[in-house]
């Protein structure tokens, strides 16, 4: 995990304040990138037959996020909070290791 490294090789910030950005980001929405929209708009149909993933990168109507359109990510969010209050162990017992 990207994070993890940047964290034990920097000691610069507390685990809290690395992980914040990212969660709040992750629970309030990013951007979608041009080049992340074009991408979604080209190969998307690779991952719409994921429920979670139709869900999220694809609105109500079935077409893809477009260029500038907020992204949510509720479930990430809630395995950032949980890493950012407990620690790394919140990973084992997160949302996303039971899929």
């Amino acid at each position: 995990m990207a994070i993890v490294l940047c964290f034990l090789l920097s000691k610069a910030q507390r685990w809290e304040q690395l992980l914040a950005p990212a969660e709040s980001a992750a629970r309030f929405g990013s951007k979608a990138s041009r080049a992340f929209a074009r991408d979604l708009a080209l190969h998307g149909n690779r991952i719409k037959g994921d429920p979670d993933a139709a869900r999220m990168y694809f609105r109500p109507d079935g077409s893809p996020h477009k260029e500038g359109e907020l992204i949510e990510q509720p479930a990430l969010a809630a395995v950032l909070a949980g890493v950012r209050s407990s620690g790394l162990a919140a990973l084992y017992n997160s949302p996303f290791t039971e899929s």
